[in-house]
């Protein structure tokens, strides 16, 4: 869910100038949380998100500190740009969800009312750790930022960076 990128399947047409925050949710049933290992969530976004799995915030990135509260209105404190999920280990399923009926919110933000995208798809994964402790690391490039001009950057002005993302 999102616009500005062509990506998105379900276009959100009127938000941009407008408003800067969608919040969705999805119920999901699960039969028995204790046959199930370890629960991770994936988050592509732009710009900041909070998750919640069952009304407990599980998640956030760029919206202050975890369990503040932040209203509808409130900027997304950094920038993100989708492209390259982030990957959240919340730990066993049967510490997070229960039997019957669970929910996923999302609460996504842009950083700037006429933002020219927002993006969110937010995935839970049953998984098992790897019984190998020869597990291969599978390092990316998860966000890569060159200010215009060359050389040492101006004074207050950030310095050229890559993120490393190892899922």
């Amino acid at each position: 869910i999102g616009y500005g990128d062509g990506d998105d399947a379900t276009e959100i047409t009127d938000m941009r100038g407008s408003y800067l925050s969608i919040f969705l949710r999805h119920a999901f049933q699960v039969k028995d949380p204790s046959k199930l290992s370890r629960i991770i969530l994936r988050v592509d976004y732009d710009d900041g998100f909070i998750a919640y799995l069952n009304g407990r915030e599980v998640a956030r990135a760029y919206m202050g500190p975890a369990g503040t509260e932040v209203e509808a209105s409130e900027l997304a404190t950094g920038a993100h740009e989708a492209g390259v999920p982030t990957e959240l280990d919340l730990g066993m399923a049967s510490a997070v969800l229960k039997a019957g009926k669970n929910v996923l919110a999302l609460q996504v933000h842009n950083k700037d009312i006429n933002s020219t995208d927002l993006s969110s798809t937010v995935e839970l994964e049953s998984r098992r750790r790897s019984a190998s402790p020869r597990a291969v690391a599978r390092p990316v490039i998860n966000e890569v930022f060159v200010p215009s001009g060359a050389g040492s950057p101006a004074p207050g002005r950030a310095p050229a960076f890559v993120e490393i993302y190892n899922p």
